[in-house]
């Protein structure tokens, strides 16, 4: 959510805006603002004992001095002493916690129930991040994990998944079965069941490791066009979704078999499960932009999932490449691309694969399970 100060014309303005900033809060009137000021103050990196050096108010009143010769009106218009009494400095105003201020918020239209906030770790006031859940999701805050099955069997999201499989299988592998495994018994994968996996928590981990990631690209002045060579449908599905691009967020395929399903749902992918043996380029997360290469981790009764995957900065990795236990230094993910990267076994890599070594990089989202004919 891009942060847009509202114009507020009152005399306690600064402490408005200075609220503004820290939510990120779009279309929201001064009035309302300035209502949860109370409560909102702690984030700012108010205390008891002042104010903390380097949070989002130091920096902000250290802007208002350079503007104005030196004043600064939150202190002059009675903002910050109001700021720190909330907080417990006169010890009259007690702070409420974290989800006493989101239901303040929600309890004033400020924020929706899909929405909720999250504290970024940080005793220097950083913003506070909102985390939207898919409107797509049944699940809220507090829900247990979960497997929905809100899709009609044979209806257009079926015939959309089984064609997006389709597709995405290279055309090398259809003309060259020997050099892909599962190209020896099958021409075309049909879908057998769709399903949606929901954990709020998972999630929620997901979406702080996109945010960091983004801050750090955009602090670095970083980007990849990598992901370029995704199937179309990988791109349409991760715009319209709303994946990060400044994070490099992209939808990627992970194959699996079915009787890992209810592990996946309750704790997401752990890369403490994946198996030393068989893993390329060392023990992490694959992924890949081809079902024929998913459907060689999963059995007869496997699966496919269609993940968000947080990419970062990528390693591309170099045509002869040792095994690895996590990226080299400034790089969130590594990719082994297709006819340039040759694995240690000396396997020509006839896909692409994309790795990353920490779990929080990616969110299990849809499950695909399909039969080979």
């Amino acid at each position: 959510m891009v942060a847009q100060i509202p114009v507020c014309h009152s005399d306690r303005n600064t402490i408005v805006l200075l609220h503004a900033r820290t939510l990120a809060l779009t279309e929201v009137s001064c009035e309302r603002l300035q209502s949860r000021g109370v409560d909102l103050a702690q984030h700012l990196g108010y205390r008891p004992n002042g104010i903390v050096k380097g949070s989002e108010a130091a920096r902000a009143m250290s802007a208002e001095a350079k503007r104005s010769d030196g004043r600064i009106r939150s202190v002059e218009d009675g903002g910050v002493v109001a700021s720190l009494q909330s907080i417990g400095a006169f010890e009259d105003i007690k702070p409420l916690a974290n989800k006493n201020v989101a239901k303040a918020l929600r309890k004033l239209g400020m924020l929706r129930d899909d929405e909720y906030l999250i504290e970024n770790g940080s005793s220097q006031g950083e913003p506070l991040l909102i985390i939207e859940l898919p409107s797509y999701f049944r699940a809220s805050v507090g829900d247990e994990p979960t497997l929905q099955d809100d899709y009609k069997v044979g209806g257009y999201n079926y015939f959309m998944a089984e064609t997006m499989l389709n597709e995405s299988t290279l055309a090398f592998c259809k003309q060259n079965p020997s050099g892909c495994p599962n190209f020896n018994n099958f021409t075309t994968f049909k879908v057998r069941k769709l399903q949606r996996l929901e954990n709020v928590d998972v999630f929620e981990q997901y979406k702080r490791h996109e945010t960091m990631v983004a801050r750090k690209m955009k602090s670095r002045g970083l980007a990849s066009n990598e992901t370029n060579s995704l199937p179309n449908w990988l791109k349409k599905l991760s715009q319209k979704n709303g994946l990060s691009s400044e994070a490099n967020g992209v939808y990627l395929l992970h194959g699996t078999k079915s009787t890992n399903l209810d592990l996946i749902v309750e704790h997401g992918l752990k890369t403490k499960f994946s198996l030393d043996r068989g893993l390329s380029y060392g023990k992490g997360l694959y992924f890949t932009d081809n079902a024929c290469k998913a459907s060689q981790f999963t059995a007869r009764d496997g699966v496919i999932l269609v993940c968000r995957v947080v990419l970062g900065r990528q390693e591309i990795l170099p045509r002869t490449c040792p095994r690895k236990l996590f990226p080299d230094f400034g790089y969130d993910s590594a990719m082994a691309k297709r006819n340039h990267t040759d694995a240690p076994h000396a396997h020509k890599q006839l896909h692409n694969e994309y790795i990353i070594y920490d779990d929080c990089s990616c969110y299990p989202e849809f499950a695909i399970h399909f039969d080979l004919s």
